[in-house]
């Protein structure tokens, strides 16, 4: 534990390397048993994230892969879609609000927006 707290001191130590007073107290230390628990801990961390990370980097291998191939993701949807529908701009709502000599709420009713917002685009566009 004291060389946790030390590695927190000066940063050009490990969580391996025990401090330089640790040391000079010589073998049989109190210390050690704890050391060695966090050293075991640091270790069975390190391999989890490492075998997380290697899982991760294949399958976005795997992924890209299959996009290339069908131009879909692994859920069969398109690989430029993000799955947000997308909403018509200002000029859009406007122009077929003038085509089709409409009032504001048939526009909003059409394109599925909230009346404000078709008031405003036509406004502005």
């Amino acid at each position: 534990m004291a060389a946790l707290i030390y590695q927190h001191e000066r940063t050009s130590m490990t969580h391996n390397q025990p401090p330089e007073a640790a040391l000079a107290q010589g073998p049989g230390n109190e210390n050690d048993s704890v050391d060695d628990s966090v050293s075991a801990a640091n270790t069975a961390a390190d391999m989890a994230q490492s075998r997380s990370m290697h899982r991760t980097a294949s399958s976005r291998v795997v992924g890209q892969a299959s996009r290339a191939a069908t131009a879909k993701t692994a859920k069969g949807k398109d690989k430029d879609s993000t799955g947000i529908p997308q909403r018509p701009n200002a000029s859009q709502v406007s122009a077929w609000k003038k085509a089709n000599k409409a009032s504001i709420a048939e526009t909003a009713k059409h394109f599925n927006l909230p009346p404000t917002i078709a008031k405003r685009w036509c406004a502005v566009a």
